[in-house]
């Protein structure tokens, strides 16, 4: 008797490349086939990019939605769609891709460190495309070192929301309030916890009401939540020290019982 197997293929998953143009300058360089192009990496339905910032932190974003024009400039004139390219296909869930990005933007794709020609979205898409399934993306996208080299006037003349795309900045505001927000509950929290234990010096009694993890840190490191408008405003190192030190008081309490 003939015994058929079944096996169930693992499911993969489109990889796209979406490339946008600027509209004014593309428009002047048309005449020698080159143009600047911004781009995104879309796969499970979402969009994303690198761009830049001022602060130390991840530069990588999500579009609102995959080839939103909106995403990129309040003026949707000021970009337009060039191609969407179908580069190969992926097995990487959403979540992992997602956690790999949350890992390469804490050190090598913070904002700061963003390079017009050398470290771009066009750079960040080939890395992530070869990451995703192996392939690089086209080679003609990337046209920024012919531009500089006989066009420099025109890199000057790229717009902010090239580099920092509304999506991006957006972003980054959300990441700016949480940490404003976490930042005065930690200070907070330490007033609290200061103030307990000098009351558990008077009558010996243990306070547990504050628990340090509620607001660790450590969970908000990634590329949805923390953001410093400054150091000198929000001093992670600082914030960690305090969050420590709530930790050791805790501990130290509980050791007393």
């Amino acid at each position: 008797m003939l015994v058929v197997t079944s096996f169930k293929m693992t499911d993969s998953f489109l990889v796209r490349l979406n490339v946008y143009g600027l509209t004014n300058l593309n428009e002047r360089l048309k005449s020698e086939k080159i143009g600047i192009y911004h781009v995104g990496i879309e796969v499970h339905q979402t969009e994303w990019s690198y761009g830049y910032h001022r602060y130390p932190i991840s530069g990588i974003y999500t579009m609102q939605k995959p080839l939103s024009l909106e995403s990129l400039s309040k003026d949707p004139r000021m970009f337009y769609v060039s191609e969407q390219i179908t580069v190969g296909t992926t097995l990487y869930t959403h979540k992992q891709i997602s956690d790999h990005l949350s890992m390469i933007g804490r050190n090598d794709w913070t904002g700061l460190k963003y390079h017009i020609i050398f470290k771009n979205s066009i750079e960040f898409a080939n890395k992530l495309c070869y990451y995703l399934c192996g392939k690089n993306i086209p080679p003609w996208i990337n046209c920024f070192p012919i531009i500089y080299q006989k066009h420099s006037e025109v890199i000057v003349e790229i717009p902010e929301e090239f580099r920092t795309p509304v999506a991006l900045k957006e972003m980054v505001q959300q990441k700016l309030e949480f940490a404003h927000k976490l930042q005065q509950q930690l200070q907070q929290q330490k007033a609290i916890v200061s103030t307990n234990a000098n009351d558990n010096q008077n009558d010996g009694k243990v306070n547990r009401s504050i628990d340090p993890e509620n607001v660790s840190l450590d969970r908000f490191i990634d590329s949805k939540i923390l953001a410093a408008p400054s150091m000198e405003e929000f001093n992670i190192e600082m914030a960690k020290e305090a969050l420590n030190e709530d930790q050791s008081t805790s501990t130290s309490n509980n050791n007393s019982k």
